[in-house]
């Protein structure tokens, strides 16, 4: 009769376990991620070189994820429903274009674009969606990429599209 409780109902003796699902599909893919991003050099000679913010990224999306994971775990009988329907993977998802826009976008349309849009997908993924809290991020975000890449990239690094063929 015991089976019969455990089975099928999904809930099963760890209903904590479903809930750690999201944040271990997100961090599977942080990984990926980081293999990707570990292909591009993150220091040329003694200079930051255009590897090292995709690392950061991607190495940030495997540390949140192993952070949220841990935080499901901790919640475990704090309103858990068994119900994959209900744990949200749009943060993930949204965490996820942040560093693959990054990664794929650089090279194309330049370090400061680039940040912008990671730095306007990252804030979807945290929830910020009014207006004032994207601009403010993507701002932000295109204001550090230029700094950094004006100070402590190399001089070849593109910072603007019209910079990226060159």
């Amino acid at each position: 009769m015991e089976r019969d409780q455990h089975s099928g109902d999904g809930g099963g003796r760890h209903p904590w376990a479903r809930s750690v699902v999201a944040p271990l599909v997100v961090g599977v893919s942080g990984l990926g991620l980081l293999t990707v991003a570990l292909s591009q050099p993150a220091f040329v000679g003694m200079r930051i070189g255009p590897g090292l913010f995709a690392q950061i990224f991607a190495g940030g999306v495997c540390a949140l994820s192993c952070l949220w994971a841990v935080a499901a775990v901790a919640n475990r009988g704090t309103e858990d429903t068994g119900d994959l329907r209900h744990a949200s993977l749009l943060p993930g998802v949204f965490l996820i274009a942040a560093v693959v826009s990054f990664i794929v976008l650089r090279p194309a349309v330049g370090l400061v674009l680039t940040g912008v849009v990671a730095g306007v997908l990252a804030s979807i993924g945290t929830g910020d969606r009014s207006v004032r809290a994207l601009v403010v991020s993507a701002s932000a975000a295109g204001v550090v990429a230029w700094v950094i890449g004006t100070l402590l990239l190399p001089p070849t690094t593109p910072l603007w599209p019209w910079s990226a063929h060159l």
